[in-house]
């Protein structure tokens, strides 16, 4: 260390000590102390100026800022970066998951349209309307055409239900109705519970505890509007009225949103409308 600013500290110390041993008063002390701590800035601060920078540095320095920034804008500029990559990648799966399920369901409408069974067997094969046909319609004249559509339609009705479910009353509210009163079982998309229903099933009281099945019949408008539909909810009502509106005094029940091809919905009617 620098002997002038050893002196100094020293001398500081000293004033510090009189001070406290009462050898000096305050107001004397002050002005010392401030002129050492003057004089040992000047010795550690030089106020000469540091010296400058050869102008070969100073422009290799420039050089090499304006190459780390362009590189690093030109590599997020390029798409190559890695969020955006991420983000293309997904969007691209997003693309073919997207196009997967339309045709899937375009598949299980064609299914539909010509009375083939959209549930597969035990091997993984779907039944067609003509491999349902019974081998003794092949009968000759005017017989074959009538076997054939029997067999067809009898395909057609094996058809595996779209959805099916069980709706039971709540015990403690079968006093509360008659057994000719209405029972309407009614799908629906959940963004739309009032709307147009997808399917409806009408029966009486007197079927509960009902096991529904919901296929084409029970299709209210095109098949493609259940079909494209991604949830749906089944909902009772028991109707006084017979009307499918509900009014106080009906009896209410919902199920939890579910798959449209959901095979075990079950659910009860609990509620009745005030």
């Amino acid at each position: 260390m620098n002997p002038q600013v050893e002196a100094i500290q020293a001398k500081l110390r000293q004033i510090d000590d009189f001070q406290s041993k009462g050898l000096l008063r305050a107001e004397e002390a002050e002005p010392q102390r401030a002129a050492l701590m003057k004089k040992l800035m000047e010795l550690l601060v030089p106020d000469t100026p540091a010296p400058g920078l050869p102008l070969r540095v100073r422009v290799w320095g420039a050089v090499a800022m304006l190459a780390l920034v362009g590189g690093f804008t030109a590599y997020l500029i390029s798409g190559h970066a890695g969020l955006r990559a991420r983000s293309e990648q997904i969007l691209a799966q997003g693309k073919i998951a997207a196009a997967q399920d339309a045709q899937s369901r375009k598949e299980r409408l064609e299914r539909i349209r010509r009375g083939e069974s959209l549930a597969p067997d035990a091997y993984g094969r779907f039944q067609s309307a003509s491999g349902a046909a019974p081998a003794s319609a092949a009968t000759s004249g005017s017989a074959s055409a009538p076997a054939t559509r029997t067999g067809a339609s009898a395909a057609a009705e094996a058809i595996a239900p779209l959805l099916s479910g069980r709706v039971t009353l709540d015990p403690k509210l079968a006093r509360l109705v008659a057994s000719d009163d209405t029972v309407f079982v009614t799908v629906r998309t959940p963004d739309d519970p009032t709307g147009l229903p997808l399917a409806q099933i009408r029966v009486e009281v007197s079927n509960l505890p009902f096991d529904f099945d919901v296929g084409t019949r029970e299709m209210i408008g095109s098949p493609d509007r259940f079909l494209h539909a991604d949830k749906v909810i089944v909902t009772a009502l028991v109707s006084k009225s017979g009307r499918g509106r509900a009014k106080p005094g009906d009896l209410t029940g919902t199920s939890a949103v579910v798959a449209p091809w959901s095979n075990n919905v079950r659910f009860v009617i609990d509620t009745v409308v005030r």
